[in-house]
C-alpha cells in the first residue's frame, strides 16, 4: 500500500504504522504487513459460514468463499489454515487456503490457484508433484483434498455470481436478528410446495424484505431450501421449494469442484445442460484435460508412435471437439478445395469409412489420413493439438530447425537457421540477448535508456565472443555477420512481449494502457446491475474563483482545482453519486459523502440565473428510476489512496452496505478503467472546453492563462460545482457506443423496468436499535455537572458543551457514561443514549456552536486557533462565521499582495463556504475618531 509518513492518526481514523506501508484496521494487519509496501488486489469481505470478516489476496480465493457460502454440503470453514509439519519425513511442510467442515462431518483441505493445473510442458511434472504432495497431506491429516483453480470457477460463475449477492445481503444484515423471518418464510414454504422470490416478498411488509432476503439466503446455505440458483440468475423469478430427498441435486452444486478436481488430473467427467458460455468454457477444459491426459501416457510410455482409428483417445475421437480453422479461406481454389476434401475424408475415416471407399471418392491414400491424423493430433504450442489447422495451405506450427552445420559458401548463402541453431547449442547467449533488447540488463549488467537494432546486434557479438565462438564460425563468418538475423528476432521478442515494449516505447501509461482489451476473460465477471462499483477522484482541468468582500470593494480571486470523487456503476457505467472537494486533496469524509450520495434519492441542484440547464431526460438513477432509490452493491473496487484505506471505507461502508471491498494495484488505474474512462470524457466533453481550463499539462495550447480567465469572466465556485451536476446527470442520458447506443440510464430502465425483466434490488435493512449509520462517529463520554454548584448535567465533545432539557433535569446521570453519536459533517447536535440503549434525545452545542453547520475537522482547527488566541468572536457572533470572517481578511491580503494568482486563503474560504452553506462576509474596520476634550 502507499507509503506514508509514521506516527499518530489520520483525521479519518486509521492506524499509521512506523514500518513502511499502510496497516489498516482488523484482519487487514496481518495481510497488509505480509505483503509489504506494494500490497494490492486484496479482498475483505465478511463470510456469514465463516462467522468473521476474511482477507483474501486474489479474485479466485474471493470467488471461492462466495461458492462456499451458497453451497448446501459446507458447513463451515476458515482461511489461513497452516498445516502442521507431516508425521512423514519425506512430506514438507505446505499451507491450505481453506478448511472446509462438510455436512458429512468430514474435513475437506482446498487450495485455490489463479491458474488451472497445466501438465503440459516444462513445469508439468513439478505441478503434478505438488498436487501429489498436497493430497499426501491432506490424506495424511484425514482430511480430503480439492484443487480448485480458474476451470471450475468459470464453469460455476453463476452461482457465484449469485451467491455474491447472498454475501452482501447477509452482511448487512449482521446485526439483525432474522429468526421472525425465518420462521415466516418456513410457514409459507408449508403452504406452497414452490414459491418465487417475487410471489414471497408479496406477503412481507416493504420495511421487511432486506431481512426477509437474507433468511431466504441463510436457509439456502444450509440446505433447508433448495433453489435454481445454479441455472438462472438472483432476482424475481427465483424458484425456491423443500427438497425432501425426492428431488435430483441441482447440477452445477459444489460437488462439481472434485469433478474439476478430476478434470485437472484427464478424469473425464459428465457434461450438464447449460448455458452456451458454460459449455464452451467447459470444452476449453476438456481440451486441457485431455492434453494433459495424452502427455501424462506419453510419459508412461502408454501413447503409440501411429495413430489410427483403433488407438485415438476417446477425447479426440470427435472431431467436432478439434480446434476449428477455416478451410473456406484460401483465395487459391485449388488449395480450397484440398483442405475441403481432406477434412471430408478424415471425417469419414473417423466415423468407420472403409479406406478403398475414402481413397475413391476423395483420391487420397491411406498412408496420407494417417499422416494428416496424426499432424492433427500434435501437441500445438499455444496450447491443446493442432486440430483442422493441420490441412491449412502451407501451415507449420514448427520452426524450421537446421541440421546442417553453417559453412560458408562461395557465393555467401547457406545461412537459414542458422541464429536458431546458435541459440539451441547456446541458450545462455539467447537468455542475455533477449534480456538486452527488453532492456532488463546488458552484458555489464547494466541497463540502457534506449537499445536499438545496432546495440541489440553489438552485444550479441560480444556474447558470442565471450562464448569462444571462432572468426570462421557463425555469425562471424557471414557478411553482415547476423545483423538481419538479429533484426528478425528483435522484432520478434518486442512482439512477444507486449506489455515490456509498450513501456519501453510510450511509457508506463502505455504499458498499463496494454492490460486492457488483451483477449483473455477476466476471471470475475460483473454481468447485472449494481454487482459491481468502481471509486475514484480525480482532479479537474479547470480554475474556479471566489468573490471576497473588500473594505474597497469585492475582490474576486482564484482558487485551487476542484477535486471530484465519483461513484459509477460497472455495467450499465451510469454514475450514482459525487463528491466534491474544493481544498484539491480527498480525505476519507470526503469518499464516504460519495457513497452517502449514491444511496440517497438525487435532486436537481438549484442556483440564480444559470447559464445551463439540464437536459430532458439527464439525472441519477436514484432520482429517475424509482426502483433504484436506496439500492445498494455488492462489490466495491477502490485503489491503494491513504483516503480509501482508513477505517471509515475498510469498517463502516462496508458493514453498512454488505458488499466486499477490493484495494486494487497500487498506481494501476486498469484495475478501475470504467471510472477512468467517465473522467476522460467529463474533461474532454465539458471542463476542458470552458475559458479557465488548465488543459492536459502545460504545454497544452487550450491552457491561456487559465487564473486570469477565471477573474475576468467570474467563474465562480457555486457555479462550477452546479455545472459538475449538470455534465454527471448528462452523461447518465447520453447514449454510448459500448453500451450498443445507449445511455446508462436507458439500459437501467430496460433492466429494471421492462416487463420481462427479473432484477430485483438490494436494499439496505434498517438500522438497527441505538446502532449509528455509516457516517456517525460512535464515543463514550461521562456526564459532567456538579449539583453543589449548580452546574447542570452536560457533556463535553471537542472542548464544547453538549445538553438538552432531559438531560439538564437528570442529576443522577452524573459521573455516568453515556454513549454519544456524532456527526463529523454537522456538528450542531449529537444524539446519545444509555447504557441499556435508552436514548437521551437529540443534545445541542452551547456557547456559540449550535447555528452553523460546520464539521468535525472545522471545529478542531477553530479550537486550535482558540486555544492560541488567534480568533476571538464577538458578542452574539457564532464561531464559525468568526472562523470565516478571518479568513475572509487573510485572503483578502494575500490577493493583494500576489494578485492574480491562485489562493490558498481564498480555498480555504470557498471550502468553509461550500460545507456551511454560507457566503463570506467582511466587515469593515471601525473608524476611531477621536474626541476633543
Amino acid at each position: 500500500m502507499p507509503k506514508i509518513r509514521s506516527g499518530g492518526r489520520t483525521d479519518s481514523g486509521s492506524p499509521r504504522s512506523r514500518t513502511k506501508g499502510f496497516r489498516p484496521l482488523g484482519p487487514l494487519a496481518d495481510e497488509a504487513l505480509k505483503r509489504g509496501k506494494r500490497a494490492y488486489n486484496l479482498w475483505y469481505l465478511y463470510g456469514p459460514k465463516a462467522g468473521s470478516d476474511l482477507v483474501v489476496s486474489s479474485d479466485a480465493q474471493a470467488m471461492d468463499v462466495w461458492w462456499r457460502e451458497l453451497d448446501p454440503s459446507v458447513r463451515q470453514y476458515s482461511l489461513a489454515c497452516p498445516v502442521p509439519k507431516s508425521k512423514v519425513d519425506s512430506l514438507p511442510d505446505i499451507s491450505f487456503t481453506a478448511t472446509v467442515k462438510l455436512s458429512d462431518e468430514t474435513t475437506q483441505l482446498r487450495d485455490v490457484r489463479s491458474d488451472d493445473l497445466d501438465l503440459s510442458g516444462t513445469g508439468g511434472e513439478k505441478a503434478r508433484k505438488e498436487a501429489d504432495v498436497h493430497e499426501k497431506v491432506a490424506s495424511s491429516l484425514g482430511c480430503s483434498y480439492c484443487r480448485v483453480g480458474p476451470a471450475q470457477l468459470r464453469a460455476n460463475d453463476l452461482l457465484v455470481a449469485n451467491a455474491k449477492v447472498a454475501t452482501a445481503t447477509l452482511a448487512a444484515a449482521r446485526d439483525h436478528s432474522t429468526e421472525s423471518q425465518h420462521a415466516s418464510l418456513l410457514a409459507l414454504m408449508r403452504r406452497s410446495p414452490v414459491w418465487t422470490v417475487e410471489d414471497l416478498l408479496a406477503h412481507v411488509g416493504s420495511e421487511e424484505h432486506a431481512l426477509f432476503l437474507a433468511a431466504v439466503f441463510r436457509a439456502v446455505g444450509r440446505g433447508e431450501l433448495s433453489s435454481d440458483l445454479h441455472q438462472h440468475r438472483w432476482g424475481k423469478r427465483t424458484r425456491l421449494w423443500v427438497d425432501n430427498g425426492d428431488a435430483t441435486p441441482a447440477a452445477g452444486s459444489l460437488a462439481t469442484v472434485a469433478e474439476g478436481n478430476d478434470r485437472d488430473r484427464g478424469v473425464a467427467t459428465p457434461r450438464t445442460e447449460g448455458s452456451s458460455a458454460k459449455r464452451r468454457i467447459e470444452r476449453t477444459a476438456d481440451a486441457r484435460a485431455a492434453m494433459a491426459s495424452t502427455l501424462e501416457r506419453a510419459q508412461r510410455g502408454q501413447v503409440p508412435d501411429w495413430y489410427t482409428r483403433k488407438n485415438i483417445p476417446p477425447e479426440y475421437g470427435d472431431p467436432a471437439s478439434w480446434p476449428s480453422a477455416d478451410l473456406d479461406a484460401h483465395e487459391n481454389a485449388e488449395a480450397r478445395e484440398r483442405a475441403l476434401r481432406l477434412r471430408a475424408a478424415l471425417c469419414g475415416y473417423l466415423a468407420g469409412a472403409p479406406v478403398r471407399l475414402l481413397e475413391q471418392a476423395h483420391r487420397i491414400s491411406r498412408s496420407e489420413v494417417l499422416r494428416l491424423l496424426n499432424r492433427a493430433l500434435e501437441p500445438h504450442p499455444a496450447g491443446g493439438i493442432v486440430g483442422w489447422r493441420a490441412l491449412l495451405y502451407g501451415y507449420h506450427h514448427h520452426g524450421y530447425q537446421r541440421s546442417a552445420p553453417v559453412l560458408r559458401g562461395p557465393r555467401g548463402g547457406g545461412f537459414a537457421g542458422a541464429l536458431q541453431q546458435l541459440f539451441a547449442r547456446h541458450a545462455d547467449i539467447h537468455d542475455s540477448l533477449v534480456a538486452v533488447i527488453l532492456q532488463q540488463s546488458g552484458p555489464d549488467d547494466t541497463k540502457e535508456s534506449h537499445v536499438s537494432v545496432r546495440r541489440a546486434h553489438s552485444a550479441f557479438l560480444k556474447l558470442c565472443a565471450a562464448r569462444g565462438l571462432a572468426r570462421d564460425q557463425y555469425p562471424f563468418n557471414s557478411s553482415t555477420q547476423a545483423l538481419r538475423s538479429i533484426y528478425r528476432f528483435f522484432k520478434a521478442v518486442r512482439e512477444s512481449h507486449f506489455t515490456r515494449s509498450a513501456a519501453l516505447l510510450g511509457g508506463r501509461g502505455a504499458a498499463k494502457r496494454s492490460k486492457l482489451h488483451s483477449g483473455y476473460e477476466p476471471l470475475l465477471r460483473h454481468t447485472e446491475p449494481y454487482d459491481a462499483v468502481q471509486q475514484d477522484a480525480h482532479s479537474l482541468d479547470v480554475i474556479g474563483s471566489i468573490r471576497i468582500p473588500h473594505p474597497k470593494g469585492s475582490r474576486r480571486i482564484p482558487i485551487c482545482r476542484l477535486a471530484l470523487q465519483v461513484v459509477i456503476e460497472v455495467e450499465t457505467k451510469a454514475i450514482l453519486g459525487y463528491s466534491v472537494c474544493l481544498l484539491g486533496r480527498i480525505s476519507a469524509q470526503d469518499a464516504l459523502v460519495a457513497v452517502q450520495h449514491a444511496l440517497s434519492k438525487w435532486k436537481p441542484l438549484e442556483l440564480d440565473a444559470p447559464l445551463i440547464s439540464y437536459p430532458d431526460g439527464a439525472g441519477f438513477p436514484s432520482g429517475v428510476i424509482p426502483e433504484l432509490a436506496g439500492a445498494a452493491w455488492a462489490t466495491h473496487y477502490l485503489d491503494n489512496d491513504t483516503a480509501y484505506t482508513s477505517a471509515l471505507i475498510a469498517e463502516r461502508i462496508r458493514n453498512r452496505i454488505g458488499c466486499a471491498v477490493n484495494w486494487g494495484p497500487v498506481g494501476d488505474w486498469t484495475r478501475r478503467f470504467v471510472v477512468e474512462g467517465v473522467f476522460s470524457v467529463l474533461e474532454k466533453a465539458g471542463f476542458q472546453r470552458l475559458p479557465s481550463t488548465t488543459g492536459c499539462g502545460p504545454k497544452d495550447p487550450r491552457r491561456r492563462q487559465p487564473e486570469q480567465r477565471a477573474i475576468k469572466d467570474e467563474i465562480d465556485y457555486s457555479e462550477l460545482i452546479y455545472l459538475i451536476d449538470v455534465a454527471l446527470a448528462t452523461y447518465n442520458a447520453t447514449a454510448l457506443e459500448s453500451l450498443g447506443y445507449r445511455s446508462p440510464l436507458q439500459l437501467l430502465r430496460e433492466r429494471t423496468q421492462s416487463p420481462n425483466c427479473g432484477y430485483l434490488p438490494r436494499y439496505l435493512p434498517p438500522l438497527a436499535c441505538s446502532k449509528a449509520d455509516m457516517h456517525v462517529d460512535t464515543e463514550s463520554r461521562p456526564v459532567r455537572g456538579d449539583l453543589a454548584q449548580g452546574r447542570r448535567p452536560y457533556v463535553r465533545v471537542d472542548d464544547v458543551m453538549y445538553t438538552n432539557q432531559m438531560l439538564a433535569n437528570c442529576p443522577s446521570l452524573i459521573g455516568r457514561p453515556v454513549t454519544v453519536h456524532i456527526d463529523s459533517d454537522d456538528m450542531r447536535h449529537v444524539k446519545a443514549f444509555l447504557p441499556d440503549g435508552q436514548p437521551l434525545g437529540i443534545l445541542m452545542a452551547q456557547s456559540g456552536w449550535s447555528r452553523i453547520r460546520h464539521s468535525r475537522q472545522m471545529r478542531k482547527l477553530i479550537n486550535r486557533l482558540r486555544k492560541t488566541r488567534q480568533l476571538i468572536r464577538s458578542p452574539g457572533e457564532d464561531w464559525v462565521e468568526a472562523y470565516l470572517h478571518t479568513r475572509t481578511r487573510e485572503a483578502a491580503k494575500a490577493a493583494v499582495a500576489r494578485p492574480g494568482k491562485v489562493s490558498k486563503e481564498a480555498t480555504q474560504v470557498a471550502d468553509i463556504a461550500h460545507r456551511c452553506w454560507r457566503r463570506p462576509k467582511f466587515d469593515p474596520p471601525v473608524r476611531v475618531v477621536p474626541v476633543q476634550i
